[in-house]
């Protein structure tokens, strides 16, 4: 970790490209590439290239790549800022779910469906994956 934080500029940068790679990789595993298509740092607006870009967004194929899902990587510090913004993605864009994975806490937090603030997740909600598996991957 140590030199992609040297090869980076900002430390918080390298850390998070560093974990939305291993995030992205991991869920091409368990994700079908005939249904999903994970991008790093994807639009929500396909057609308005000035909206804000998660670290990760999860098209849905079948339905002309329309974003389902969105993961931020934050911080403790960040958290409050973050979750705001991600909250109000998520109902603009219709998002089936937002995740939230806190760098420093090692844990994952979840808005979806009718719910109107993020709970504490270990599993996908809409993807039914479990997502704790990249906790062990930080340590």
């Amino acid at each position: 970790m140590d030199i992609l934080n040297q090869s980076w500029a900002d430390p918080l940068a390298s850390t998070k490209k560093f974990f939305s790679r291993e995030i992205l990789y991991r869920l091409s595993k368990l994700l079908s590439p005939s249904t999903y298509e994970i991008v790093l740092e994807g639009d929500l607006d396909l057609f308005n290239k000035t909206n804000d870009q998660p670290d990760i967004v999860i098209y849905q194929r079948k339905q002309n790549f329309t974003p389902v899902i969105a993961i931020e990587l934050s911080t403790k510090a960040r958290f409050l800022d973050d979750s705001i913004k991600a909250m109000n993605q998520f109902n603009i864009y219709g998002l089936k779910e937002f995740l939230i994975y806190n760098l420093d806490e090692d844990q994952w937090y979840s808005i979806s469906g009718k719910n109107t603030v993020f709970g504490k997740t270990d599993t996908s909600n809409v993807l039914q994956v479990p997502l704790g598996i990249y906790n062990s991957s930080i340590h």
